[in-house]
This record gives C-alpha cells, structure tokens and sequence, in this order.
C-alpha cells in the first residue's frame, strides 16, 4: 500500500533576482514493505529533485549551514543582523530547487524568509534579526520533509552598549625576516571576553598599519568556541616594523594592538686566502693555499669555496672547489706553470657572492 499527502507551502526562490514567492507542491509518501511497492519507489527516485527526500533508502540528502558570525547585538544596542548561507547535497551532488525551512529556539530572532529555494548550485541564503535578548539561540535549517537533513548553530545575542568587551592581541614570532631572506612569517592571534567570559562567534576586524610591509591573511575573522581568532602576516621585502590592530566593530572602544620587526635576515660571510710561498719557481713550483670563512661572524663547516688563478698560463689550482672544514677551514695547492710573472688567485663563494678575496705569488724564471 502507499500513502501519499499533498500540501502547500509558500517559500522564497533565491534563485531569481528580486523576491518573490511561488506555491510549491510537495509529496511525501510512506511504504509498506512489498516488492511492488519497491519496485514503484525505484521508478519514483529517477524525479526526486524536486524532493530529494522521498528515496531516503536510495539517496542521500545532506545541509550545511554557516554564518558570517555567530555574535549580534540585542534590538537597537548595534548591529542585530547576520547574514547566512549554505547548501543542499543530494549523494553528494548539489541540488537545485529544494525547499530549505528555517527555526529559532528560543525566538529571540527573526529569519528573512523563513523558507527558501536552493539556487542551481544548491547554495541558499538568508538573515538572521535579532528582536530579542540578551540570549543564545540555536539556529536551524531543515530540508523540508527530511529531518535527517538538518544542520543548526548557535548565535549569541548580547546587550552591546552595557556589555564590556575587551581584546587581547600579539604576534608569533615578533621578528621576522624579508621574503626571500629567511622565515617571514608570523602568527596573529588572540582572544575576546565580553563580561569577562571567553566569546564565539565575535567579528575582530585587523588592520596594519603599513600595507607596504606586508600583507594579512585575513583581514575581518570570527572567534571560535574559546573566544580565540587568528590569521597570519606575511613580510614583503622591506624593513621596519608593522603595528597591527585587533577592533571589535559590535563593541565601541574594544580595541589591541601588537607589533612586528622586519628585518634583512640574509647570512653575511668573510673569506680568507692565504699562500704559503709568496714567490715560487716556474715548471712546477708549489705554494700551499688555506683560508677561512667566517659566516655572521662564526668559522662554519660545509661551505663551498671555488679557486681560481688570472692566467692559466701561469699554472692552475687543484682541487679549483673545496669545502670548508668544521673550523670553518679550507686548502688546496698552486703548481706554477712554464711561465714566468706574477698570478692572481681568488676565492669564491657561490652562496655568498660578496664574499670574495685574492692572493698573489710571483714566478720566478728559475
């Protein structure tokens, strides 16, 4: 047997431009279990669309719901809207056309519409007004027909003229560096206490003061559960120090704000190249070659070093790449060559390319 119940409900259409309301017919039916009956529930689920719930063993209807913040004032204390959004999965697919329905507990707010239609990418909107409160209510949207379809959030309505509000703000790491010179960068983050207790669903709007240094990830985020929020900053390529400042728009007053130091953060490095005979014979004379390097100030091992001499007919270096050892230590040897005259040798350091530096040995003709 099936029984079948036919009503009438009046909705808003978010899929056209302006409001307007259209009659919507919805069918609801419920089966005994025979297999005619099964193979008639088949048949019905290739038109569910226009009522993703009536093959509730074939396909599944999910809803999100969310709020562009979970905090408004009371009735004529500061902002009392919200604006709300979500969207309509038919097996996982967006569904176009189905009647979502919303509910306030307690009704301390109202919902403008109170019913919608899901737009072809089964997104719908909506506002919440406060007309109530102080309070916390839970919010509900409800696929009409489909209570397993159902997704809620809570919203705090709050007196915001005679609540105190307040914000705490810092930055995680303080110094930075440049892009492009080391780590740049840093954790902004913090917390917000209306009447002393930890608040969700808060707007903290950021704002640095120097755009030219860099850049918020956001720049308007919302509390969670703790009443905390952040976002990150990231350093472009000049120096300074950035303020950034932590508003409550809701609250009046409530405001923090922390720092940051940018700085080139690019390793500098000093070589050294010595030779062990300043002046040497022709055809196969030798000088010892040694040197340092000096990293920020320190002898650091690992660093590559390239020789090489002005004039190959002078003689040549061997090995022409070394590293440095863990004092920070290099060598290599000179053999002069056939001619005769005075060869310039360098040190070079590819990862540092200021850091450089020369030595000279004079062949003699001997």
């Amino acid at each position: 047997m099936k029984r079948r119940k036919h009503y009438k409900k009046t909705v808003h259409d978010s899929t056209a431009g302006s409001s307007y309301y259209k009659s919507h017919l919805v069918q609801s039916s419920s089966y005994h279990s025979n297999s005619s009956d099964s193979s008639s529930r088949k048949k019905s689920c290739s038109s569910c669309h226009s009522d993703p719930c009536c093959c509730l063993k074939g396909e599944k209807t999910t809803i999100t719901l969310t709020a562009d913040k979970y905090t408004v004032c009371t009735q004529d204390q500061g902002n009392n809207t919200l604006f709300l959004s979500g969207q309509v999965l038919v097996d996982g697919k967006p569904a176009a056309g189905v009647i979502v329905e919303f509910s306030v507990n307690p009704s301390l707010a109202t919902i403008i519409p109170l019913a919608t239609l899901t737009n072809s990418s089964g997104n719908f909107t909506a506002v919440f007004v406060a007309n109530g409160g102080p309070g916390v209510v839970l919010l509900t949207a409800k696929v009409l027909g489909c209570d397993e379809a159902t997704a809620s959030v809570p919203i705090s309505i709050v007196d915001c003229q005679s609540s105190s509000a307040n914000v705490n703000i810092g930055a995680t790491p303080s110094t930075i560096c440049t892009v492009s010179t080391g780590s740049n960068v840093s954790t902004i983050s913090g917390q917000v206490l209306i009447n002393g207790t930890p608040t969700a669903g808060v707007q903290v709007n950021l704002l640095a003061n120097n755009p030219n240094l860099g850049t918020l990830t956001s720049s308007t985020v919302t509390t969670d559960a703790s009443g905390k929020f952040s976002t990150t900053f990231t350093a472009a390529n000049v120096t300074g120090n950035v303020n950034i400042t932590a508003s409550l728009p809701e609250f009046s007053g409530a405001t923090a704000n922390t720092s940051i130091s940018i700085n080139n953060c690019r390793s500098t490095a000093s070589v050294t190249l010595t030779a062990s005979s300043s002046e040497i014979c022709n055809e196969g004379g030798i000088s010892n070659l040694s040197g340092r390097v000096l990293v920020n100030g320190t002898p650091t091992e690992g660093v590559e070093v390239d020789l090489s001499v002005s004039d190959s007919k002078f003689g040549n270096v061997a090995p022409s790449i070394v590293t440095t050892n863990i004092l920070g230590e290099f060598s290599a040897t000179f053999t002069a060559g056939d001619e005769a005259g005075t060869v310039i040798i360098k040190a070079f350091l590819p990862k540092f390319p200021e850091a450089t530096t020369t030595t000279s040995v004079r062949i003699d003709d001997c």
